[in-house]
């Protein structure tokens, strides 16, 4: 059985017009999410995942980082992959299809539109828009990370920063 986490950015700042989009920073709301989520995520599944993988950009690969910090995840062993920028289904099939079999729980920290739709495709859970610091544990049957296709797997967990419990 694989575990799979996907995880939306914290919120961004949208301060700086002149900034790429790749570069745009978390805002103040941004870190405070992504720190909660963690928690959350912990309290919920207290052993680390075998593996976070995230998006370089600056905004996925802060929330990386802060969730990785409240699990006891060293930063340093995140595995960054530019595959995750802003990918579609077919690119982040990919990128999973990729990873090494011995990783049995991954988390993987990307972009809408591609994790909503990556969701929808993978469990057929209705959801229009994964809102920022969402996160949802989507566990299947497959041995294997290339064995992931449409319906293989269900959603276990959901949570969002503004959700009440």
């Amino acid at each position: 059985m694989k575990k799979l986490y996907l995880l939306r950015h914290a919120k961004s700042s949208w301060g700086d017009a002149e900034l790429k989009d790749f570069n745009r920073p978390l805002d103040d709301r941004g870190f405070d999410d992504a720190r909660l989520i963690g928690k959350r995520l912990h309290e919920a599944d207290p052993n680390p995942p075998d593996l976070i993988m995230a998006s370089p950009a600056k905004r996925a690969a802060t929330t990386a980082r802060l969730i990785a910090d409240e699990l006891g995840y060293l930063p340093d062993d995140i595995r960054f992959h530019p595959g995750l920028y802003l990918a579609s289904v077919p690119g982040l099939l990919e990128v999973l299809h990729s990873t090494e079999d011995s990783v049995d729980k991954m988390l993987v920290v990307g972009h809408n539109p591609g994790l909503t739709d990556l969701t929808v495709f993978l469990t057929d859970y209705l959801i229009d828009n994964i809102p920022t610091c969402g996160l949802f544990c989507i566990e299947t049957p497959v041995q294997s990370w290339q064995q992931l296709e449409r319906r293989c797997g269900t959603v276990t967990y959901f949570d969002y920063p503004k959700k009440i419990s």
